[in-house]
């Protein structure tokens, strides 16, 4: 078994990140869902056609428009540093919590990177992923690693770090089938050998 990565579905030559400023008020929500807001990133399952990313959208050229897929890695207010879900959530700022309040927001995006993952044979055993899924997502985004199971043990086969199944990735498509993250898990827990393939924010 093995992986292999993807590029991101943009262009070569089109960035695989950029800033997107927006004013979120009671008039002008977000304009997108986002598929289970919680982790380092938050990430774009689906654009409305009203609202603060759409309005954008209509007036960026395309390689500059938020899509489904995306991930909104961090945002800024007034200047401010940039905040991310990297710290713990003890009172501390995140993504969620600053998108929550509105405002002049200054959004961080990163186009996704995909990783396939091939025949990872669970041996009779479990896959060894703890799954958190949205109703009305389009992906199962793993919890945790489990210390046993068939991805755990791929992963120790495994010197580069982004050829490993890690915590936040955001599994898109199992055995070949893009579907309900319902379904995806059900795959993922059904059959005895399984292709996967992952989402994760680009790296600059």
């Amino acid at each position: 078994f093995g992986s292999r990565q993807r590029p991101p579905s943009t262009a070569a030559a089109a960035p695989v990140g950029f800033e997107v400023p927006i004013i979120i008020a009671s008039e002008c929500d977000l304009g997108v869902c986002l598929d289970l807001p919680v982790g380092k990133a938050l990430r774009v399952c689906q654009v409305h056609h009203r609202g603060c990313i759409p309005d954008h959208n209509e007036k960026s050229p395309p390689d500059r428009q938020v899509k489904p897929g995306d991930f909104i890695v961090g945002i800024s207010r007034n200047g401010s540093e940039t905040v991310n879900e990297s710290v713990e959530k003890d009172g501390e700022k995140d993504l969620l919590t600053e998108l929550r309040k509105g405002g002049g927001l200054l959004l961080v995006i990163r186009r996704p990177v995909e990783v396939a993952f091939a025949k990872i044979d669970k041996k009779g055993g479990s896959l060894g992923l703890d799954l958190t899924l949205h109703p009305k997502g389009t992906c199962a985004k793993v919890r945790s690693v489990l210390e046993e199971g068939a991805v755990p043990e791929y992963n120790k086969t495994v010197q580069e770090e982004e050829q490993r199944v890690h915590v936040n990735d955001c599994i898109v498509a199992v055995n070949g089938v893009r579907g309900p993250p319902k379904e995806m898990a059900q795959a993922l827990s059904s059959s005895p050998i399984v292709d996967f393939v992952v989402a994760r924010p680009a790296k600059l």
